[in-house]
């Protein structure tokens, strides 16, 4: 890479509104678009799940929450 194609940063990268820089958000765009897929498709089957492990949906029961971690 040449100087002339370090960005405002002086560091290498797309310039916005090149075919590059488009690729790379559109590709950020469909990461977190499936990201979120993945995360919220589980939804619909957590009362199945918390029947079939015998474990109640209260959040006060789990270990990674608790009202004083809530503060």
């Amino acid at each position: 890479m040449t100087d002339g194609d370090r960005g405002p940063v002086g560091l290498p990268g797309h310039r916005p509104g090149t075919p590059g820089y488009r690729r790379v958000v559109g590709a950020l765009v469909a990461a977190g678009l499936a990201t979120f897929a993945l995360l919220s498709s589980t939804q619909a089957i957590l009362p199945e799940l918390s029947q079939a492990f015998a474990v109640s949906p209260s959040p006060g029961r789990s270990p990674w929450w608790s009202p004083a971690s809530a503060c």
